[in-house]
């Protein structure tokens, strides 16, 4: 997989950091700004709800005790760090969107940290890592690849990043998204250390469209 490439006719390459600060502007406490802008903020938070319980069945599932340490990156507002975290996961978020991280839920009981995932460095590793919804949105294919060795970097050996992804070959039509194949992911993973341990399906409420979440062991 080779990086995006811009000639001198194409558009400027996507600003994820410009693009996510004004998503977060204009919506603020509505769920559109970190879900589905053709759905309702009380659609896309019942979605966050559901992905909420879905992970914590599946951190169960993998052997992540309560009062592990969990990292969510691309929190967004936190909305779902928080839930994760009242369920006793010690929880810490990161979004690229210092306005998101500054108007997070939650910041009694969840550390957060402003940071593009490609850059991350938070010098320690944790027993889970979550990264829902995100990784399609990093469309530059080099800086993909930082980001998942970057989040691999934070997960513990023998424990798991949990990935939220459509999982497609078919092409976005959005500029803020770019699908991958699982043949990306494991293409990625036979360069390292990890490997592909599972792949779950669901469907969203009110969207009728599968999608998958990836467990990759470190």
């Amino acid at each position: 997989m080779s990086g995006t490439k811009r000639g001198a006719s194409e558009p400027p390459a996507f600003d994820a950091h410009a693009y996510w600060q004004a998503r977060h502007r204009k919506f603020g406490a509505d769920f559109r700004g970190v879900g589905n802008v053709s759905l309702t903020g009380e659609a896309n938070e019942r979605q966050i709800h559901q992905k909420a319980l879905l992970l914590a069945y599946l951190l169960g599932r993998l052997g992540v005790a309560r009062g592990a340490r969990v990292l969510d990156a691309g929190c967004g507002r936190g909305y779902l760090t928080m839930l994760l975290a009242q369920t006793g996961f010690d929880c810490v978020g990161c979004d690229v969107s210092q306005d998101a991280i500054e108007n997070a839920y939650g910041r009694d009981r969840v550390a957060y940290v402003q940071s593009p995932l490609a850059t991350l460095d938070l010098g320690e590793a944790f027993a889970a890592v979550l990264c829902i919804d995100v990784l399609y949105h990093v469309v530059d294919d080099e800086e993909w690849q930082r980001s998942l060795a970057a989040l691999l970097a934070h997960t513990q050996p023998g424990g798991h990043l949990c990935i939220v992804e459509n999982l497609t070959s078919e092409p976005s039509h959005s500029p803020h998204c770019r699908w991958r194949t699982i043949a990306d992911y494991e293409a990625f993973c036979r360069q390292g250390r990890a490997r592909i341990v599972g792949v779950e399906t669901y469907t969203p409420l009110e969207i009728q469209r599968e999608k998958s979440v990836l467990l990759i062991q470190a």
